[in-house]
């Protein structure tokens, strides 16, 4: 009587249900893997794309508030606000309590989408308020951030619109932050408080 072995095999029989299953399971790893780093690699390309396109239309605000010598600025949007993960272009007077007026945005922005004044971040990536600090006191628009620059001789400040509807000076540097789908990957725009741009990773 010829006995069976699972784990061995002679030169003219098959593969044995042991080599199979070691197979598939590496085929399973390899798979896994491979999605892994397809989406993470998306969701970095993501966050990275509206991190640098909200910096480089910060900084166009910036500097047609210089040339222009009129405050411009930007209203951010977040997840949890109308219009979500967007913003739009403003600009107003010099008071410290002037209005904003929206317009479309200027040559060299970002596009706006479809009738609508609106910004959207590139596919993927969000704005999230978690938690852009302000210099001070309450706001009850915790999703909404409204920054501007305003030219001050040779200085710009950078200018945020508080509960009382007038404009305050940064009282330390601020951001805003992008992140990915799935909140992992964070990228933040830093606005200084004299009214330079920068970019860095989430701490």
């Amino acid at each position: 009587m010829k006995l069976f072995n699972l784990g061995c095999r002679d030169k003219e029989a098959g593969f044995t249900y042991i080599e199979l299953m070691i197979v598939i399971l590496i085929m399973g790893l390899i798979a896994g893997l491979g999605t892994w780093m397809l989406f993470g690699t998306r969701s970095t390309n993501a966050a990275n794309a509206g991190q640098s396109q909200i910096a480089s239309d910060l900084r166009l605000a910036a500097q047609m508030s210089k040339a222009a010598k009129e405050p411009w600025g930007i209203c951010f949007y977040e997840h949890g606000a109308t219009p979500k993960d967007a913003y739009r272009w403003f600009y107003t007077e010099y008071a410290d309590n002037a209005t904003r007026t929206f317009v479309k945005p200027p040559k060299g922005a970002a596009p706006n989408t479809a009738n609508s004044d609106n910004v959207k971040p590139p596919d993927g990536a969000f704005i999230s308020n978690a938690p852009w600090p302000r210099s001070g006191g309450l706001y009850s628009e915790p999703t909404i951030l409204s920054v501007r620059f305003k030219p001050v001789g040779a200085v710009l400040y950078a200018q945020y619109l508080e509960d009382d509807n007038t404009w305050h000076n940064f009282g330390r540097d601020t951001y805003v932050r992008i992140t990915d789908k799935t909140g992992t990957v964070v990228k933040d725009v830093r606005i200084y408080m004299l009214g330079d741009i920068g970019t860095q990773e989430s701490t």
